[in-house]
């Protein structure tokens, strides 16, 4: 009788452990998000536990398309997206990495950590540094996905606290998932010319 109530406890045990092992390793929600910007349609998913923001052109500004916030920490994050060809990709990871250096007041360029990759085929940069963002210090990440007819630049906010380096693999997760759906080449002139009247 004890040989057979111990074989239950463990494989009792054997399953709850595997059922907090599975939830561990969930690192994106389940559902599908789809923005367009500049007449540019994305794919991708949001990291576990961040959650789509609504007031994203007061937090953000009018060009953002997608803002979010984490509800597990006080992180967040929003997208850009921009015509390919307004943005020059010759040269573009050192210039951009300099560029941020200066506005966050790295004395060495070097410091800012960049990475240059691809993300499902397509060219991409990715960026690290310190900054500030309502006040607080924060770590930012920078994101730029060079698509066959866009450039989505992703910013995240993430809290420089005990979760951080596991809030990083969910957030190049959730980023490795990011794929051009659609063009509307009608929709990316309309806004081009919109553009320049307002300029």
């Amino acid at each position: 009788m004890k040989k057979k109530q111990r074989f239950l406890l463990f494989i009792s045990l054997f399953l709850w452990m595997s059922l907090l092992s599975a939830c561990g390793t969930e690192t994106l929600e389940k559902k599908q998000e789809t923005v367009e910007g500049n007449g540019v349609s994305y794919q991708f998913y949001l990291p576990k536990g961040w959650k789509k923001q609504e007031n994203i052109h007061d937090l953000y500004g009018r060009q953002a398309v997608l803002g979010a916030e984490d509800t597990r920490s006080n992180s967040n994050m929003f997208l850009l997206v921009f015509p390919k060809d307004s943005v020059k990709i010759k040269e573009f990871g050192q210039r951009t990495r300099e560029e941020l250096a200066k506005r966050n007041g790295y004395k060495k360029v070097e410091d800012v950590y960049m990475k240059e990759y691809k993300v499902n085929g397509a060219p991409a940069y990715k960026y690290t540094f310190e900054t500030k963002f309502n006040g607080k210090k924060m770590w930012a990440h920078f994101y730029c996905i060079f698509s066959k007819n866009g450039v989505a630049q992703w910013m995240f906010y993430s809290a420089d606290d005990a979760n951080y380096e596991k809030r990083v693999e969910w957030i190049d997760a959730a980023i490795n998932t990011v794929k051009e759906t659609g063009f509307d080449q009608t929709k990316a002139s309309s806004l081009e010319s919109e553009e320049k009247v307002m300029r």
